[in-house]
């Protein structure tokens, strides 16, 4: 998945950008590296905000929330 988030990057779209931030964080989550997680999870979230795309804004923040609560 990094490969994509390379390409993104280079042609932003920061759509995508904000969507294989999240899956990355939900990748090191089951991983069990919460502090990796959160890191992309912020990442996504910074992304998402700037889009003013609500529902993932919303989703981000859940996610984050469920890391502080492991």
């Amino acid at each position: 998945m990094n490969e994509a988030l390379d390409i993104f990057q280079a042609y932003p779209v920061p759509w995508q950008i904000g969507r294989t931030l999240f899956e990355l964080g939900e990748l090191k989550r089951g991983e069990g590296k919460i502090k990796q997680a959160g890191e992309y999870y912020s990442r996504a979230l910074s992304e998402f905000e700037r889009l003013h795309a609500a529902p993932f804004v919303r989703k981000t923040r859940e996610a984050l929330a469920q890391l502080g609560s492991k």
